[in-house]
């Protein structure tokens, strides 16, 4: 038997709160239609959430600095993962939190789950995964603040999956990978501040997707590849200098691209191999350069 500070095999359970600083909250449920809440005031507090079936709920809300929060959502009985629901705030109310961390993995047949993660402050860092046989999944990240890292992660069979993360602040990081069986995903990258860096990929068979990237500020770089597939959209839109944007879209047919750059010094590139591609660079300002390869089959 597992040792756990809170244990449940029930419908619903709500743990409760830590007004201290440097408290630890760990909490496991198995079953079906389980519902976790753990609410921590103060700093170095630790929450994690585990729970094994499927209709569960996890909700982590962390106030000031130094926290972590670890959720994980795993196949019950029946060998699946599904209609699950994960939700983390860090810094929650503007609190002006610093320096927190947030890890969220929904795996073994994950399908028609959700993930969420809400951080505000600087410094801070969240993981979402989503991976096995993974679908019409939904992962979403919202930062505040200054240095925040966002990473997420669908893959083998990532089918209907929607990834989004949006950022506000300076020396932004934000990756999504979606792969494998890869049909009908939509990865979307909003940042807003100075020396963001933001990264797209969808991978293998990869049909109908749509990734987008918007950045607004100074020193941004984007990248986005979608990998072999039909009727893929890309578009890339920058706003500042020092900006540059690569896309790629291969082995494809009915692919878009399009990469808008408003400022100095911005370089464009893109490359699309397939048929019936269509590019369309716009660039205003000065010393910007923009290079667009089409191939046919």
């Amino acid at each position: 038997m597992r040792k756990s500070y809170i244990f449940a095999a029930a419908f619903t359970l709500v743990a409760g709160s830590a007004f201290a600083q440097g408290n630890t909250s760990l909490v496991e449920q198995t079953g079906i239609g389980n519902s976790a809440t753990v609410s921590q005031y103060g700093a170095a507090n630790e929450s994690e959430v585990l729970q094994a079936g499927t209709a569960n709920t996890a909700e982590a809300t962390q106030y000031g600095s130094d926290n972590i929060a670890y959720q994980t959502q795993a196949a019950g009985e029946d060998g699946t993962s599904q209609g699950n629901s994960a939700v983390i705030e860090q810094g929650a109310a503007g609190a002006g939190a610093t320096n927190n961390y947030a890890e969220q993995s929904q795996q073994s047949y994950s399908i028609d789950n959700m993930a969420y993660v809400s951080q505000a402050g600087s410094g801070n860092a969240s993981f979402q995964s989503q991976d096995q046989v993974s679908l019409d999944n939904v992962a979403g990240i919202t930062q505040s603040g200054n240095g925040n890292d966002a990473q997420q992660y669908q893959s083998n069979l990532s089918l209907s999956n929607i990834a989004l993360i949006s950022q506000s602040g300076n020396g932004n990081v934000a990756g999504q990978e979606q792969t494998d069986y890869s049909a009908g995903n939509l990865a979307a990258i909003e940042q807003e501040g100075n020396n963001n860096e933001a990264s797209q990929q969808q991978y293998i068979d990869a049909y109908d997707n749509v990734a987008e990237i918007s950045q607004s500020g100074n020193g941004n770089y984007a990248f986005q590849e979608q990998g072999l597939g039909a009727d893929n959209v890309i578009s890339s839109t920058q706003d500042g200098n020092k900006n540059y944007s690569e896309q790629y879209q291969q082995y494809g047919d009915f692919n878009r691209a399009t990469v808008s750059q408003f400022g100095d010094s911005n370089y464009a590139g893109q490359l699309q191999s397939g048929s019936s591609h269509i590019s369309t660079i716009t660039q205003t300002g000065n010393n910007n350069s923009a290079v667009t390869l089409q191939y046919d089959n």
